[in-house]
């Protein structure tokens, strides 16, 4: 919501986004179904997002590399290291984007000490996570595809409108078998929202929003 706020978005346009983030297919019938660290550690990424962007404003005091630091930590704390990769993919796009605005490289000062405060914090849990790792079954499994599973076809991207859309995806077991898109499911206004911009405003749509737009289409490669 407060990410949203930020962009100048009315309260209910805010609120909107907040329950998208908030309850969509993957937090409902991942996070809070089966991986609650999942769901404990995604809790923070809006947080750590909403700080980093405070730590890179120049318009705040000195001290504003401070905000994105503890919810960094509680974000590596709660333990799911997919979420510290989407951390990390968010950093990145935030850094890049500071650059292609400011042109100097110190406006990433902020981010960069605020990042290491949060990740030194949470060192304990870095240490756990290592020992957990070593040795586990997915680290020793012989077939490296099995680290590939479950990537979103590209045939299935309608499910971000129609949860109950089914096509093949590879499951745990390698095998390929219908599966319904459930974890797209986001609600129907986010992507009619996106589609109505690029039909009716078009290049300047596509001017003020190319950042997030940018991210969007890396987001899609890596899934």
């Amino acid at each position: 919501f407060l990410l949203a706020r930020g962009r100048n978005l009315s309260v209910p346009l805010a609120m909107m986004v907040a329950l998208v983030g908030a309850l969509n297919g993957w937090i409902i019938c991942w996070g809070a179904s089966d991986w609650f660290g999942a769901l404990g550690a995604f809790a923070w990424l809006p947080w750590a997002w909403w700080g980093m962007e405070r730590a890179l404003d120049p318009r705040r005091t000195k001290w504003r590399f401070l905000w994105p630091a503890p919810f960094v930590y509680l974000l590596v704390t709660g333990g799911f290291p997919y979420t510290v990769l989407m951390l990390s993919l968010v950093a990145g796009w935030l850094a890049v984007k500071s650059l292609g605005q400011t042109k100097r490289l110190a406006s990433l000062g902020p981010l960069a000490i605020g990042m290491a405060l949060g990740f030194g914090l949470s060192a304990p849990a870095w240490l756990a996570l290592f020992d957990y790792v070593h040795g586990s079954a997915r680290a020793e499994q012989a077939n490296p595809g099995s680290h590939w599973q479950w990537l979103v076809p590209p045939a299935a991207l309608p499910g971000f409108v129609w949860p109950a859309w089914t096509v093949n995806w590879t499951d745990f077991s390698t095998h390929s078998r219908p599966h319904m898109a459930i974890e797209l499911a986001c609600g129907t206004v986010p992507p009619l929202a996106l589609s109505a911009g690029l039909l009716f405003l078009r290049g300047r749509f596509v001017r003020r929003m190319k950042w997030e737009l940018g991210l969007l289409v890396v987001v899609l490669l890596i899934a």
